[in-house]
């Protein structure tokens, strides 16, 4: 596991439970890959979305978001980040 699932997956296995690291630490990590993809989409889509229903609008930014989030962003984060997420002091 090198994403999300980790955070929300508690003594996954009997052998080795993965202990997920302190929350202040997702927080951190969250808010630096969401606030990345914000400017980015707003910088590549924003003329488009802007042009589109509030409700729409939202729908499209949190689906995209999302999908972003849990398959490409949090896996690179988390690995990049590991030795500092899962380190011993926190």
């Amino acid at each position: 596991m090198t994403g999300l699932e980790t955070w929300f997956a508690v003594n996954s296995s009997v052998s080795r439970p993965m202990i997920p690291p302190p929350r202040y630490k997702m927080a951190i990590v969250t808010w630096i890959a969401i606030f990345g993809l914000i400017i980015v989409i707003n910088l590549f889509l924003g003329s488009f979305l802007a042009s589109l229903p509030m409700l729409l609008r939202s729908f499209v930014l949190t689906v995209g978001l999302v999908a972003l989030m849990t398959y490409v962003v949090m896996p690179r984060m988390t690995r990049l980040l590991s030795g500092w997420l899962y380190s011993q002091r926190s």
